[in-house]
């Protein structure tokens, strides 16, 4: 469980990130701030973070296996 509290904390770190854009620009700004704000996440989301998850799995692996083998 040690190991997973910083895994947990990160995810949610980022959801309750992302949430307040969302409400701070929602007392704010328009629709149009709104939508923009959206695309921006999806695609922080689509370019960034899934490639980055993607990499540090791979990396994972390699570490581990380097860790195992003494």
């Amino acid at each position: 469980m040690k190991l997973a509290i910083p895994a947990i904390s990160t995810n949610l770190i980022k959801s309750v990130q992302n949430t307040l854009i969302i409400i701070v620009v929602g007392r704010v700004g328009n629709a149009e701030t709104m939508a923009a704000i959206g695309l921006g996440n999806m695609t922080k989301l689509m370019l960034g973070t899934t490639i980055l998850q993607g990499l540090n799995g791979g990396i994972e692996t390699f570490v581990s296996q380097a860790v195992g083998a003494g």
